[in-house]
């Protein structure tokens, strides 16, 4: 059995969107939906333009940069 370790990006984005949002903001399901849906995109971004596989994403790759070109 191989098992992918998960980047310390991935970490994060599961305690935010599973726990901190539903539990210490009180946020709706609808909300939560909302917020994975657009981690989502820029992941997919990440992955077809800036070549960044979205399983090694680690959080020093989260720059300024890079989430201004996402919305751009």
């Amino acid at each position: 059995m191989n098992k992918t370790k998960r980047t310390d990006f991935a970490r994060a984005m599961n305690k935010y969107l599973f726990e901190s949002l539903p539990e210490q903001k009180g946020l709706s399901e609808h909300t939560i939906q909302s917020y994975t849906q657009s981690l989502f995109m820029f992941l997919d971004f990440c992955e077809s333009e800036l070549h960044l596989k979205y399983d090694r994403i680690e959080v020093t790759d989260i720059t300024r940069e890079r989430v201004e070109q996402f919305l751009d």
